[in-house]
């Protein structure tokens, strides 16, 4: 009965219902794809961190509105951090996105 019913108003409907359709699936792809860009810009960074400064034990990041944008860490947290007494030393690495041209290649 329930089945019936629906179908009955889906074709009634036609119009509006492939409208909601083609509606849902635009905006349920939109989702997927801003979760999948966070995560490859998240993945690349640290990526980026490890094949220039070795393996770390701990990252400290500021995030900003953007999942790309990282603001300085203030130096009252920097301090904070090393009073505690669990981290011996600490190298305040800036990340910025750019391009970098040496002998004709470049590089990221």
């Amino acid at each position: 009965m329930i089945l019936k019913l629906s179908f009955r108003n889906f074709l009634k409907n036609l119009k509006l219902s492939i409208f909601l359709i083609i509606g849902t699936m635009i905006s349920s792809a939109l989702i997927v794809g801003a979760l999948s860009v966070n995560d490859s810009i998240k993945m690349w960074n640290e990526r980026k961190i490890t094949e220039n400064f070795g393996v770390a034990d701990a990252r400290i990041v500021r995030r900003g509105v953007l999942p790309f944008q990282q603001l300085p860490i203030p130096e009252y947290v920097i301090s904070s951090v090393m009073k505690k007494g669990f981290i011996s030393k600490i190298l305040p690495a800036k990340e910025t996105l750019g391009r970098v041209e040496k002998s004709g290649m470049f590089m990221d």
